[in-house]
């Protein structure tokens, strides 16, 4: 870790103020813009053409990202609002209309709110590999499941399958943070504001890097600590599983009803389950087939983001304990993405293909040939789990298959801790977060010129919602009033596991 930057403590920030002039219907059809994908949606969408090398102007292939605008309703809007979403992989246009939901009628009223998909995703030439993902989700729930073989045959296959060697190797977050910076200049605005959740904070952060005159505001959610490298950051996560697991099961201790479901403990009937799939699988009854060790590994991964998830996880383990393990093997089929009844992939809306693509092209995992990249990478996740032995390898793991992705980049070091000096910013943290730990965001936080921290106690990862007036409070004093709150923490209650 890089020594600390000194923190500069203000008691009021105000943002730069001014106004743009919102963009009307009528705009919005002189730039282009029509009826979205989705045929319903109540956003105008555009194709925003970008060239396919930003770094290399003596590429002439461009294509297009397809840009989602709903306009501000007042006639001087506040500027762009433009939401980063996770993954990488996910579509910001999907969802764009449920996610509308996510701001206050005043924050809509104000801004012209922006969703897009990412180029490599959905309908900015979407790159996918559903029967290369079929394949390794099915291969977890059988007898001879070697992971290392697994996810070299997944990203052989996956390539393959997205038959998209032009466009793979300029899938990094670097030329996405260009992408979003030419649609920034299409759409006219002169600043705006960025919301990213869990990946779409790193994107965020780059663009802040790149382009610190153009951001009127940042909120970060779910943060990404990027000065980190990716080695460290998969070790973080792994410890941070770990920990929400460990204290998933301690809550079974605290709840009368779960204690009376296992006398024994959680966590005892959690390590037996896990030490009896690591020697042999279980066959479940009622046509789910054989329950495997990384089955579990990939559904106690999947649930433990929420609430919700970790109740679930007891209540599964709870049936364990009197010897059902037919609701923990469905749960897990369904985490690995396959309907177990039809054992057909199951629409996620995930892009396994630019997942990989990005994850791939931005970090890079060891030195050497590929067989010894991989070698180096489970060894390193052999021992981490020796520390963390119920998730952690597993979880330090995630990213196995970019050992072998064509286009990976040398190792370098990760750019210094984001500071965004005159860009007020709103960090959210939920020590519940398993995936981007809080202790990540308090990192990010540190660093900042201008930030203010809000830690959510409990939750789980991405913690922003009008339900929680807590937290939501402090973004929308940023977004409404343009000044940050006086004190430099906010600290929210919430529940770590939901009723059991």
């Amino acid at each position: 870790m890089r020594r600390l930057l000194p923190l500069v403590l203000l008691l009021t920030v105000l943002v730069a103020p001014g106004a743009a002039s919102a963009l009307t219907p009528a705009q919005l059809t002189a730039l282009g813009a029509g009826p979205c994908p989705n045929a319903e949606s109540t956003f105008r969408c555009l194709a925003v053409t970008v060239p396919l090398d930003h770094f290399n102007p003596s590429n002439p292939a461009s294509l297009d990202v397809i840009v989602g605008v709903h306009p501000a309703s007042i006639a001087r809007s506040k500027g762009l609002l433009v939401t980063l979403v996770g993954g990488p992989g996910a579509s910001g246009l999907t969802d764009a209309d449920a996610l509308l939901e996510l701001w206050s009628e005043p924050i809509i009223r104000q801004y012209d709110i922006v969703y897009f998909d990412q180029r490599g995703i959905g309908a900015s030439s979407g790159i996918y590999c559903p029967q290369a993902v079929l394949a390794a989700r099915r291969a977890e729930g059988t007898t001879r499941f070697d992971r290392t073989t697994n996810n070299r045959r997944f990203a052989t296959r996956c390539v393959a399958e997205a038959d998209a060697p032009t466009l793979l190797p300029y899938l990094s977050t670097a030329q996405a943070a260009e992408d979003l910076e030419t649609m920034r200049q299409r759409l006219g605005g002169e600043q705006m504001t960025l919301y990213g959740t869990s990946y779409g904070t790193q994107l965020a952060a780059a663009y802040a890097r790149r382009y610190p005159e153009r951001l009127r505001g940042l909120i970060l959610d779910g943060v990404i600590d990027t000065s980190l490298s990716a080695t460290s950051f998969w070790a973080s996560a792994a410890r941070s599983f770990e920990s929400v697991l460990d204290e998933t099961l301690a809550v079974c201790g605290r709840r009368p009803a779960c204690t009376r479901d296992m006398p024994q403990g959680a966590r005892a009937v959690y390590d037996r389950l896990n030490a009896r799939l690591a020697r042999n699988p279980i066959r479940v009854e009622g046509g789910t087939g054989l329950l495997t060790q990384a089955m579990l590994h990939t559904y106690i991964g999947s649930s433990l983001y929420s609430p919700s998830g970790r109740a679930t996880v007891l209540r599964d383990l709870a049936n364990v304990a009197r010897g059902d393990y037919a609701s923990l093997a469905e749960g897990a089929w369904i985490a690995e993405g396959v309907d177990p009844t039809t054992w057909r992939l199951l629409n996620t809306g995930i892009s396994y293909a630019s997942y990989f693509g990005v994850q791939c092209a931005d970090a890079a995992y060891y030195a050497g040939t590929p067989t010894e990249r991989a070698s180096q990478w489970t060894a390193a996740g052999a021992a981490l789990g020796l520390q963390l032995p119920r998730i952690g390898e597993y979880i330090f793991e995630n990213d196995l298959p970019c050992a072998w992705w064509p286009n990976t980049p040398a190792p370098t070091s990760p750019p210094a801790p984001l500071v965004a000096n005159g860009i007020p910013t709103i960090v959210l943290t939920a020590t519940g977060d398993p995936i981007t730990p809080h202790a990540q965001g308090d990192t990010v936080f540190r660093h900042l010129a201008e930030g203010h921290l809000v830690r959510t106690l409990g939750a789980g990862h991405v913690t922003l919602s009008p339900a929680a007036p807590c937290s939501y409070g402090p973004v929308e004093q940023l977004l409404l009033h343009d000044r940050l709150p006086r004190t430099a923490r906010t600290t929210c209650p919430g529940r770590f596991v939901a009723r059991y």
